[in-house]
């Protein structure tokens, strides 16, 4: 057999000046991608500088760096990334000639530095440390910095020093998704015939779902873009359909035309599910994530005490955190562990409370945000959040961030007067925002919305 070797000659030019970077990629001499890059900011988003740390203020837990600015970066506690204390290590060898090995074969990590710690804890004055320019300078103030560190190329981020990063790629069998959508249509009592309505984006994996519950469950499928009024306009009659909250919303003058609705990809407010328990439909709310294929559990809206029951072949058990870890044989062979915290009902069934990530730490208090988010959702009627800032005194201090461009007067008064919330429970003071960080599903950035409040320099 003879074999024919193809040589693939590849070229990359770049062109530089004062202004400007061209960059050109032949392939057997014919261009393939061209791409310019403007240098009219000496301080753009991804620029990295060898920086040194000016002085650290405890009241923001943060510090002023200089980066050759005319004005600091700041660099928050929250942005030093938890492998710092081996980043200043390797600065540290290499900038003193110690080692010359960056293949990184024997060089050994540190431990990595606390969630919520203390600036002056983790970084000094004249400390000289790799940053990132996260957000660009502009009028009086200097660029946001950060000390965790990415490279972004076409088919991957590398992340210094770190086993993960994002983007992340998760790769499913068919034969779990086939699974996934039997164990759905068991719980929801769906049968060959049942008419669906598919209205949810298919770039993500909950649309996806929706056109394969179709194809193995027999449904009859109605397909519609995913806008926020899917029912204007249309008066067929659905057995099941998928929505997030806002298509909920928009749609409940028609929603009985739903025989049974799941919602997810956002918590629903309460005054979407107390419009929706005056309707005929019956509405579930349901709790999955990327790494589930799909929900794993659900709860009747009409529930009194708001359970989450699991699909059929799923187990959940409670770590040493009260984390939910779920086991779904037909998915993963590994537990999945997650950050929410739950109190388990029955072997089948939890109750969930909030997010691990997101609790507050106020003077050795635990705080959960979710937890009073919930008992607070009667008293407002604008988007809004529980978040934590840090306190010299307490650690940190709960504040209540709502988005909303009109001044908002007596809301904290309203709260301690409602008696919903015990004194400690309480936040301590309340931000606005015109608008909040949201992912391109509709979920709250929360770290990146708190990052924004004016008392914070940026």
């Amino acid at each position: 057999m003879n074999t024919t070797l193809l040589r693939v000659n590849k070229e990359l030019i770049i062109r530089s000046n004062s202004s400007a970077v061209d960059f050109a990629l032949l392939k057997d001499g014919k261009l393939i991608e061209l791409n310019k890059e403007i240098e009219d900011n000496k301080f753009s988003v991804g620029d990295i500088f060898f920086a040194k740390v000016r002085k650290s203020v405890g009241g923001l837990n943060a510090a002023f760096v200089n980066v050759g600015h005319e004005k600091d970066g700041f660099l928050h506690y929250q942005d030093l990334g938890p492998k710092l204390p081996t980043l200043l290590k390797f600065i540290k060898q290499v900038s003193t000639g110690k080692t010359k090995d960056y293949l990184l074969k024997n060089f050994r990590f540190e431990e990595d530095i606390e969630k919520n710690g203390v600036i002056s804890d983790a970084i000094s004055s004249n400390q000289q440390i790799l940053v990132q320019v996260v957000k660009e300078p502009i009028s009086t103030k200097g660029p946001r910095i950060s000390s965790e560190l990415s490279l972004a190329g076409r088919y991957m981020v590398l992340v210094p020093f770190s086993s993960t990063g994002s983007p992340k790629k998760i790769s499913y069998s068919k034969q779990a998704m086939v699974y996934s959508a039997v164990a759905t249509g068991d719980h929801f009592g769906l049968k060959i015939g049942d008419r669906a309505l598919h209205c949810l984006s298919a770039d993500f994996i909950a649309g996806k779902m929706m056109l394969v519950r179709a194809m193995i469950l027999g449904l009859e499928i109605d397909i519609l873009p995913p806008n926020g009024n899917v029912l204007d306009g249309n008066s067929t009659l659905y057995d099941f359909a998928a929505m997030v909250p806002l298509q909920a919303e928009n749609s409940l003058n028609s929603i009985n035309q739903i025989k049974t609705l799941i919602i997810g990809g956002a918590a629903p407010s309460e005054s979407l599910l107390e419009s929706l328990k005056t309707k005929k439909t019956k509405s579930f709310v349901t709790y999955g994530m990327t790494e589930t294929l799909t929900h794993i559990a659900s709860r009747s809206i009409f529930s009194n005490d708001s359970s989450y029951h699991v699909l059929p072949g799923v187990t959940i058990s409670k770590d040493d955190r009260s984390c939910l870890n779920i086991e779904v044989p037909y998915i993963q062979t590994e537990p999945i562990v997650t950050n929410d915290i739950v109190e388990l009902k029955t072997a089948n069934s939890f109750l969930l409370l909030g997010r691990n990530d997101t609790v507050i730490n106020s003077g050795g208090i635990k705080i959960i945000p979710e937890a009073i988010e919930r008992k607070i959702s009667a008293l407002l009627s604008v988007p809004y959040f529980i978040g934590g800032i840090p306190d010299e005194k307490l650690g940190q201090q709960s504040v209540l961030v709502v988005e909303q461009k009109k001044p908002i007067i007596g809301i904290i008064d309203l709260i301690r007067e409602s008696g919903v919330l015990t004194d400690y429970e309480i936040p301590k003071k309340i931000y606005q925002l015109e608008s909040f960080e949201y992912t391109d599903n509709g979920k709250l950035k929360r770290k990146e919305t708190l990052s924004k409040l004016e008392e914070l320099p940026y």
